[in-house]
């Protein structure tokens, strides 16, 4: 696990900890700057050895990014060429290989050059304050002073971003699963075993699960482009379920419920929120 010690970049200090783990593929990035402010911004640059083609994370879905295709213009968002967004992930592959960078949602974008195949990723964006016009009033932490740490992981694959199941394993970075021990005297004992909740389809993500007055809303979305034939396990049996959209009317869909298992078809890219009431709900 080395640790840099140290670069001055002008009246700035960044200093970064790569971590090669044994049994996880990829690099794990955390670099901290501390930054005195000014006007500009903070890249860490990836070359990329081969030629390849961008996808990135979209909301519930994975879309493609040709920065010679974007309509780069007079638009404050679409004034600097080859920069796009996209989160929390970007992928480069030629289809038989591939490099991911996985971020921490809530960055400054990425950009790359085609002629270098340079793929930069933007830690932060640093402004002098205005002390003239409306601006003047504006947050000073856009200024960008202070200590900021950064986290990112350079993940190389085998085929595409489907073959790498790139999805599952960037929130599985973003969200790593942590051991809570409760508070006070515990009088029940635990299984050693527990499921809290099974969903039996590789391309379908959880993204939501919460109590509403009584009900279990829970939100599935496919997350490779596919048909999925979607098995959801729950740890409580259920006496009625169904589909509703984002604000809670009744959706017709065909639903299997029986006893703690759920059954439906998901169509590619297909978001769906389910309402579970009743019996052994929690």
């Amino acid at each position: 696990r080395p640790r840099s010690g140290g670069l001055r970049l002008g009246p700035h200090h960044l200093t970064q900890d790569v971590t090669v783990w044994e049994h996880e593929p990829g690099l794990d990035f955390v670099t901290t700057l501390d930054s005195a402010g000014g006007d500009g911004f903070f890249k860490v640059h990836f070359e990329r050895p081969f030629e390849g083609a961008l996808n990135v994370d979209a909301p519930f879905g994975v879309e493609p990014r040709d920065v010679a295709a974007e309509p780069y213009g007079e638009v404050l968002e679409r004034r600097r060429e080859n920069v796009f967004y996209g989160s929390p992930w970007v992928d480069y592959s030629d289809g038989a290989r591939g490099v991911a960078l996985l971020v921490e949602p809530g960055m400054q974008g990425f950009s790359f050059d085609p002629a270098t195949r340079v793929l930069a990723h933007t830690l932060l964006k640093v402004i002098v304050h205005p002390t003239e016009g409306w601006e003047r009033h504006e947050t000073r932490l856009r200024e960008g002073k202070g200590r900021q740490v950064f986290r990112y992981r350079l993940l190389p694959h085998l085929g595409d971003w489907r073959e790498a199941d790139l999805p599952r394993r960037s929130l599985g970075w973003r969200e790593p699963l942590t051991a809570v021990k409760p508070l006070g005297e515990q009088s029940q004992l635990l299984p050693d075993v527990h499921s809290f909740l099974s969903l039996c389809a590789p391309n379908v993500l959880l993204s939501t699960l919460y109590r509403d007055e009584g009900r279990v809303v829970l939100r599935l979305y496919e997350a490779l482009g596919q048909t999925a034939e979607v098995e959801l396990v729950l740890p409580f049996a259920p006496q009625s379920v169904r589909e509703t959209d984002f604000v809670g009317q009744p959706r017709k869909r065909r639903l299997e419920l029986v006893g703690e298992t759920v059954r439906l078809t998901l169509a590619p890219w297909e978001v769906v929120l389910l309402r579970l009431e009743g019996a052994g709900t929690p």
